[in-house]
């Protein structure tokens, strides 16, 4: 089954103090999930060890309807970005009791950190969905085809999240 994630990450216990805020820009929302005080630390390994949560860290999330994905942009407590952290989806919304924006997870993931280097992730969960039936083929095509379009426009540095991003973190200074 399709995971349904909101930006506000309730759910994640790891974080014990939070603050949570959401702006529009443009025809975008871009929320700033600020991780003040956390249970421990959270390391992923993309080739070497990052620090993607910790005391001070800052996860801004951008959403935007047209676009069949979501950025996670990982900032440390120094202010510098640590990892940009695609979400691909098949649906996004808004939760108005919940005052989140949200997104229905379509498995496949795509990592672009600040030295460009770019991963992907998660292609045996993508294949798995399908093979069970969660998503069809056509849904399966159309997820590889954004990818594609989504690594061609990092490669490029046209990726328009990216730029909603640096234009809405000054509304979110803390």
């Amino acid at each position: 089954m399709m995971e349904k994630k909101y930006a506000d990450r309730l759910q994640w216990q790891r974080v014990t103090e939070r603050e949570f805020s959401i702006n529009r820009v443009d025809s975008s929302i871009v929320t700033c999930l600020f991780i003040e005080k956390v249970r421990e630390p959270l390391f992923v390994t993309y080739e070497k060890k990052h620090c993607i949560a910790d005391n001070g860290y800052k996860w801004f999330q951008v959403f935007q309807d047209n676009l069949f994905y979501t950025v996670t942009i990982v900032v440390n407590s120094r202010e510098e970005i640590v990892q940009c952290y695609y979400d691909l989806c098949l649906e996004i919304g808004f939760d108005a009791n919940r005052q989140s924006p949200w997104f229905l997870d379509a498995y496949l993931d795509v990592v672009y950190l600040p030295s460009g280097d770019i991963f992907i992730l998660d292609e045996d969960e993508l294949q798995d969905a399908l093979v069970a039936e969660i998503i069809t083929q056509e849904q399966l095509l159309k997820i590889e085809a954004v990818t594609n379009k989504l690594v061609d426009s990092l490669k490029d540095k046209s990726e328009p999240l990216i730029r909603i991003f640096e234009k809405s973190r000054d509304n979110h200074e803390k």
